[in-house]
C-alpha cells in the first residue's frame, strides 16, 4: 500500500496547493515525528534520533517512490538549499545530499563509539 501512496504524495500540486502540500509533508510530518522524540531520556538519545532521521528518511522515501536513492526534490526548503549550494561547490545535488548523509552517519558512528 505504501508503495502506491508515496509517489502520489511526492507529486507537487500546482499553484497555491503546493504550499499546503509542503506544510503537510515537511513541517507537520516533522512535528508529528518530533513529539515522541522529545520524551527521550537524554540529549544523546535525541541526537541519535535526529541523525537517524536525517540519514534515512529521504532515502526510504525515495526508494518507496521509485526515485534514485539520493534524489533531491524541489519542494522542501532543505531541498532548495541543497539545489542551490551543490552547483557552487562543483557537484550535483544528489552527490551533495549523499555526502551530507554520509557525514551525519559517520558522526553517529563516532558518537556511539565514544559514548559507549
Amino acid at each position: 500500500m505504501q508503495g502506491f501512496l508515496i509517489p502520489t504524495l511526492r507529486r507537487t500540486p500546482p499553484g497555491k496547493e503546493a504550499n499546503l502540500h509542503d506544510f503537510a509533508m515537511h513541517k507537520l510530518g516533522f512535528i508529528v515525528w518530533l513529539m515522541p522524540v522529545l520524551f527521550l531520556p537524554n540529549l544523546l538519545h535525541l541526537a541519535i534520533a535526529l541523525v537517524v532521521r536525517i540519514v534515512f528518511f529521504d532515502i526510504a522515501l525515495n526508494i518507496g517512490a521509485g526515485d534514485p536513492v539520493f534524489n533531491v526534490g524541489n519542494t522542501a526548503k532543505t531541498d532548495k538549499i541543497i539545489q542551490s549550494i551543490a552547483p557552487r561547490l562543483g557537484g550535483t545535488a544528489a552527490s551533495f545530499s549523499a555526502g551530507i548523509k554520509l557525514l551525519f552517519f559517520l558522526l553517529l558512528c563516532v558518537g556511539l563509539y565514544l559514548f559507549n
